[in-house]
């Protein structure tokens, strides 16, 4: 199976792009993502049901996982585990997005 770019779906998220590719089984999900700045733009992202692993393939970033920061950058590996809080604050930050299961609007909330 190929999933081309031109299938992708492109979705904003504070000063990022995402580009979610259409996977055929939600035990997982894949996103080509570029960010600047800080996402989401304010609070914490939680997702209640996703790993998410973050590949970074180009820029660097400081991420926050529930108040601990780290700085990354190219070839670094982020995992966040279901219910941790986090954000980040992008500069130029060009990653490989992979959730296990399948990331949805209904398992992520933003909190204070």
């Amino acid at each position: 199976m190929i999933i081309k770019k031109s299938q992708t779906i492109t979705e904003y998220f504070a000063k990022g792009k995402v580009f979610d590719y259409p996977m055929p089984d939600e035990r997982i999900g894949i996103s080509y993502q570029e960010h600047n700045g800080r996402a989401p733009a304010k609070g914490w992202g939680v997702n209640q049901a996703c790993y998410e692993l973050y590949f970074i393939i180009d820029g660097h970033a400081e991420v926050f996982i529930d108040n601990k920061k780290e700085i990354v950058a190219k070839g670094d590996l982020v995992i966040i585990y279901p219910s941790q809080k986090s954000y980040m604050v992008a500069n130029n930050l060009k990653l490989i997005t992979i959730t296990s299961p399948n990331w949805n609007k209904e398992q992520y909330k933003e909190v204070k």
